[in-house]
């Protein structure tokens, strides 16, 4: 007969069952299966799970990289966003120049529009004064009505110039 194990006895009754030692030792070796069973068992669920944990570790890496792309890809979106915004300021501020031009263009064009209109009219007054001398001068003498013809054809090329650039 071997020694009892962990503080037994021979021929000791275990739990009110009388255990031999040989009965016993096969005891401790069943235990010691099953406890060896259950190590190999707990160790691959350890495994199974490491094995998820890379895989949820590789699954996270990849998806931090595709938020680096994506914050990568929104941060040229806001720079072109940005460009764009740029380009239109200059645009509206370039139109609101152009504008303004066209504003005092227009205001210089109603400016010369009004004194070819006063030329015009100063013309007319010299051109009716010029007639009224022409009929005059005739009446009294045939040489100073030449020259007052003459004074008159030019007033009426100056009129006629006047009155094409209106």
């Amino acid at each position: 007969r071997g020694a009892p194990a962990s503080g037994s006895r021979a021929g000791e009754r275990t739990s009110g069952v009388a255990v031999e030692p040989n009965e016993e030792l096969s005891l401790y070796e069943s235990q010691v299966h099953e406890l060896e069973a259950n190590v190999r068992t707990m160790e691959k669920e350890k495994s199974e799970i490491l094995a998820e944990k890379e895989a949820i570790e590789s699954a996270l890496a990849s998806k931090e990289q595709e938020v680096m792309h994506l914050e990568a890809d929104k941060s040229a979106l806001e720079a072109g966003k940005q460009s764009l915004e740029l380009q239109l300021a200059a645009r509206e501020q370039a139109m609101t120049t152009s504008n303004a031009q066209l504003a005092e263009g227009q205001l210089q064009i109603e400016s010369l529009t009004s004194q070819v209109s006063e030329q015009a009219a100063e013309l007319a007054a010299t051109k009716a004064s010029l007639e009224k001398a022409n009929e005059k001068a005739e009446q009294e003498e045939v040489g100073e009505s030449d020259l007052i013809k003459v004074t008159l054809q030019q007033t009426q090329a100056e009129l006629e110039e006047a009155q094409k650039q209106l």
